[in-house]
């Protein structure tokens, strides 16, 4: 897996590290993918755990998105993966979900902020050509926001994504992340 932040790619599991406010940068990633998911991991049954498949762990669903999955498993562990599949089906939390659709090739979901309960999370994930022209902000290699201009999306579409991304043959996936007061999220959507 290959991140970009602001002009740097990170490899792998270097990205970690990074944090955003009270959050890791890689929890904010996996939110984003595992919010916008209709893949699920579960524990596998004793006779599914094999010499060639000794993991305890088997993700189901889109074939992308269990390779997610597992990546997100190897960096962060299954409690992550299974709260954030509850989560998502838990009608307190989830407030408001736009499946993957294959014409606009994105997906949203609205979580409930359980540390502010008058603000909203909204993840989003779905492809850069499509999701990276509603972004306005995009982190930094320190993990800060910075403001994003058409030049610097431009940049990250052809030097990033189509040059290096693309090139390599990588499955090219963008998440983004908003947080906003629930009642302005309520006007937005036109639901009081």
């Amino acid at each position: 897996m290959a991140i970009h932040l602001g002009h740097t790619t990170f490899i792998g599991e270097s990205f970690a590290s990074l944090k955003l406010k009270e959050h890791s940068f890689g929890e904010l990633v996996a939110d984003s993918v595992l919010y916008n998911s209709t893949s699920y991991l579960e524990e596998k049954k004793p006779e599914e755990i094999t010499a060639e498949s000794p993991e305890s762990y088997a993700a189901r669903g889109n074939c992308t998105e269990q390779g997610l999955i597992r990546f997100f498993l190897k960096q962060c562990g299954h409690s992550i993966i299974f709260t954030r599949q509850e989560e998502r089906t838990a009608d307190k939390l989830l407030l408001y979900s736009i499946p993957f659709d294959s014409k606009y090739k994105m997906s949203f979901a609205v979580i409930q902020d359980t540390k502010n309960p008058k603000n909203v999370k909204i993840f989003g994930k779905g492809a850069p050509d499509f999701l990276l022209q509603y972004c306005t902000l995009v982190l930094n290699k320190d993990g800060a926001p910075v403001e994003l201009t058409d030049d610097e999306k431009n940049k990250i579409n052809h030097e990033v994504i189509k040059m290096n991304f693309a090139k390599k043959s990588y499955r090219t996936i963008l998440t983004a992340y908003k947080e906003m007061p629930k009642e302005e999220f309520h006007e937005l959507i036109g639901n009081p």
